[in-house]
């Protein structure tokens, strides 16, 4: 089985968490561990912290779609969670040849300060990345993520997809 799940929004939508308790969703339902790939882990791995241009994150981002779709080819499921809604990114996930389901997690603004509390990402930065929020495909899956209860219902909306458009 493999397929691709894209899961992108604003710092402190809930990626991380939606997607670490997809891979244990995902474990369950088809018996397979899914490789779960975070945003945050990749830049660090990567040696890529330093970025900060549009150019650097777009680059970044399609190395991210690379990465997963060979996992993928390689008959795993992959999950990525990371800001990355570039047009760029989309356009190259639109094209992709593997499974792929690709997700917005919405989280309003009082909900990602107030989350902001353990990072502490928002504290010194300019929140024009919201901005990107507008170039978001049409087709993309909007996911809200503002209470523990849409936890579980984000859950059901990205297994719905994935299995509506199965595996390679």
């Amino acid at each position: 089985m493999n397929h691709l799940i894209w899961i992108t929004g604003l710092p402190n939508a809930g990626k991380t968490t939606i997607a670490n308790k997809l891979t244990v969703e995902c474990g369950l339902m088809f018996n397979q561990i899914p490789i779960s790939l975070d945003g945050d882990a990749l830049r660090r791995i990567l040696n890529m912290d330093h970025i900060t241009t549009d150019l650097e994150r777009v680059k970044l981002g399609l190395t991210y779609v690379k990465l997963a779709t060979d996992l993928v080819d390689q008959g795993h499921i992959v999950i990525v969670s990371a800001v990355a809604m570039y047009k760029e990114i989309f356009l190259t996930l639109a094209e992709n040849i593997v499974p792929t389901s690709t997700f917005y997690i919405e989280a309003k603004r009082e909900i990602r300060l107030e989350r902001d509390n353990k990072k502490g990402i928002y504290k010194d930065r300019d929140l024009s990345i919201e901005n990107l929020v507008d170039s978001l495909p049409e087709n993309i899956c909007r996911v809200p993520n503002n209470s523990d209860d849409d936890l579980d219902i984000a859950i059901g909306i990205i297994l719905e997809d994935v299995l509506k458009k199965g595996f390679k």
